[in-house]
């Protein structure tokens, strides 16, 4: 599940060539994002384990992270490219369900790109910046899915807000 060096490269160009009205209008954009927060990031976190994630979920993960404010466009485009949806549509590929399905350590695979990206003497500010996000979502991912209930039983907020669903139908 490695993506290479030029596709890392050719994201970040895209993201360099902004203007400042162009990143003026993100970050507004971004700060309506947050004000429209649907789900904690620990929520939404408790359900993947980023050391061993697949393709497809990577791709729920980026779209649950962005349609609740959590994460950057760039952040999300630059995800967006370990996903089963990228994957589908490089050139040539002709990936498996079981490949689309295989499990990563994402946090490691983004350090190796980026330790590769520093070889080469690339921008690694988007790198850099979408992995500290991801150690964040593990940390707060790690933290819902240890957390005791009261009474000592654990469940995710997002099980419980299944549960409770379900009790008010």
């Amino acid at each position: 599940m490695q993506i290479t060096n030029s596709t890392n490269t050719m994201i970040q160009r895209l993201f360099a060539r902004e203007t400042e009205q162009t990143k003026a209008v993100n970050s507004a954009g971004e700060a309506e994002k947050t004000a429209e927060t649907k789900l904690p990031m620990g929520s939404i976190a408790g359900r993947y384990d980023l050391t061993n994630i697949s393709p497809r979920e990577v791709d729920r993960l980026a779209h649950e992270l962005n349609d609740n404010g959590h994460i950057s466009t760039q952040d999300f485009m630059i995800l967006l490219t370990r996903g089963a949806e990228f994957m589908q549509h490089m050139p040539n590929a002709d990936f498996s369900e079981e490949e689309l399905n295989q499990k990563s350590n994402l946090i490691t695979d983004f350090q190796n790109s980026l330790k590769m990206s520093r070889s080469f003497g690339d921008n690694t500010e988007g790198l850099e910046h979408l992995l500290e996000t991801l150690k964040e979502v593990q940390e707060r991912g790690e933290e819902e899915r240890n957390a005791p209930a009261p009474g000592g039983v654990r469940l995710s907020s997002a099980t419980m807000v299944e549960l409770l669903s379900e009790q008010e139908a």
